[in-house]
């Protein structure tokens, strides 16, 4: 997910000329926007719908706002206000998926504890700082690595030849739902922390601790 927003950050090559600053001020207000109001939703829609539907769709919400960017940009000519409301969707999305992260850490610390006996908050909650460090170096290298095959920068950085913005839009528009889809099939396929399972291993954990909490009372 990390990587997915890394490569959308590449939009800021679509934006120049004189009012390039004000265009570019104003896709990223709308995306900060979209992602103050997935944080603010997330809580409400969880209770409301269950953290698995909330899951699957902050998932694959991503892919209507993708494919809006690329009619927008291959329709009509990259309008910078058709970009930003087509940003808004994957903005909702990466607002709700920051906290999807968080939520997942906690479970991770209470079924550790569960499994090991040992409850490791530190350690497993520094594991999503290096994530984003990992991802934010990947992101780099990874579209350095694609500016580099298709010639964009040099003399003329705001004046792109076509290669450079084939390059660009697969960086924006076509990575990101590829790895936004690959997020929801590993997550569907193989993450086990439901909700229902748990409310069994926050169940038992509770017995353990009174348990716990007696032997010490009775010593």
């Amino acid at each position: 997910c990390n990587l997915s927003g890394g490569g959308t950050g590449n939009f800021l090559y679509y934006f120049k000329g004189e009012n390039g600053g004000l265009q570019q001020t104003f896709f990223n207000a709308v995306s900060g926007l979209a992602q103050g109001v997935g944080l603010f939703l997330f809580p409400m829609l969880s209770k409301k719908l269950g953290r698995k539907k909330v899951y699957s769709s902050s998932l694959l919400l991503p892919h209507i706002g993708y494919l809006g960017l690329a009619v927008v940009m291959l329709a009509a000519g990259g309008n910078f206000i058709g970009l930003g409301v087509a940003a808004f969707l994957p903005g909702v999305a990466y607002g709700s998926l920051s906290v999807m992260q968080s939520v997942m850490l906690a479970d991770a610390v209470d079924y550790g504890e569960y499994s090991t006996g040992f409850r490791n908050e530190g350690i497993i909650f520094s594991m999503l700082t290096l994530l984003s460090k990992f991802a934010s170096a990947l992101t780099s290298v990874v579209s350095t690595s694609i500016y580099a095959a298709v010639h964009f920068g040099g003399k003329y950085p705001n004046d792109p030849t076509p290669l450079a913005q084939r390059g660009i839009s697969f960086l924006i528009y076509i990575i990101p739902p590829v790895l936004m889809l690959g997020a929801y099939l590993l997550y569907r396929a193989k993450y086990k922390l439901t909700p229902e399972h748990m409310a069994q291993v926050k169940a038992e954990l509770e017995e353990r601790r009174g348990v716990l909490t007696s032997e010490v009372a009775a010593e």
